[in-house]
């Protein structure tokens, strides 16, 4: 039997999974954002697969744990920028310096892994909650949320110069 190829399996079942894709989001640009992520997401986690495991099944279940998530946030938490809490938009507002919809887009730019535990954060979870929800340690959770404000706190302090 051959060697497991990683990346020539995950080309093959990219051409499988874009129809579940599809099926989850019931959009074209949705399916093909929620397959380009779950590509990202086995990449870099190919570390944690066994070969001798189903390789499409890891796939589909990082696919739906993505889509899940997703809509979790969308629908439950207010994912949309536009309606961040306040606590957010006064902690890096500097003096009315910043509009919502600027701090907003700054946010939209930190890697969504750095992202997605602090806007939870600010929408009133708890660390053991997103460390559930994410599958992070709470350790790494406090540790992302700390980068992302550190992030955002440069990135708009750059606005300003």
């Amino acid at each position: 039997m051959d060697a497991f190829d990683f990346d020539r399996e995950l080309l093959l079942a990219r051409r499988e999974l874009y129809p579940l894709a599809l099926k989850f989001t019931e959009n074209k640009e949705d399916a093909e954002d929620l397959l380009q992520e779950t590509m990202i997401k086995a990449l870099c986690n190919r570390n944690k697969f066994d070969t001798n495991a189903n390789f499409k099944g890891w796939l589909y279940t990082i696919m739906h744990n993505l889509f899940i998530n997703n809509c979790y946030l969308k629908d439950n938490h207010h994912e949309a920028m536009d309606d961040l809490p306040e606590s957010v938009l006064s902690e890096f507002a500097m003096e009315n310096d910043y509009d919502a919809k600027e701090i907003a887009r700054t946010i939209k730019t930190i890697p969504e892994h750095l992202r997605l535990p602090f806007l939870m954060s600010v929408n009133g979870f708890k660390y053991r909650e997103i460390a559930a929800h994410t599958g992070l340690s709470i350790g790494a959770v406090k540790s992302r949320i700390f980068c992302c404000k550190r992030r955002l706190k440069n990135l708009l302090c750059d606005f300003c110069n």
